[in-house]
């Protein structure tokens, strides 16, 4: 009867790592889509038109310029954004961000 005792009882805590992993994860997810959302909210306050998701994402990530500028370029390519807007957009981050090299990690203050 013990060992069923204790068996249950390694279910059961167990169980508490698992809800409290669980708890810990959704509420990082949380953050990172509420960090997500306030950088949509800036950078698309800045321009006229409209900043496709996977540029933002890598934004909100903090990639560096370079990086960000290649998905520009691949948002030009697939038609998502026109040549002069993928021009503004790149020279208003440079200031947004305060890129002094193309390989600076963006980072945006929120």
């Amino acid at each position: 009867m013990s060992k069923i005792l204790q068996k249950g009882n390694g279910v059961i805590y167990i169980m508490e790592l698992l809800t409290n992993k669980y708890a810990e994860e959704m509420k990082r997810a949380k953050e990172i889509i509420e960090r997500r959302n306030k950088v949509t909210n800036v950078i698309q306050g800045e321009f006229s038109f409209l900043v496709p998701d996977y540029v933002i994402d890598d934004i909100a990530d903090g990639e560096n310029f370079e990086h960000i500028c290649l998905m520009i370029n691949l948002a030009e390519s697939n038609n998502r954004i026109t040549e002069e807007n993928a021009k503004i957009l790149k020279n208003r981050l440079k200031e947004i961000g305060n890129i002094k090299s193309f390989y600076d990690n963006f980072e945006i203050n929120i």
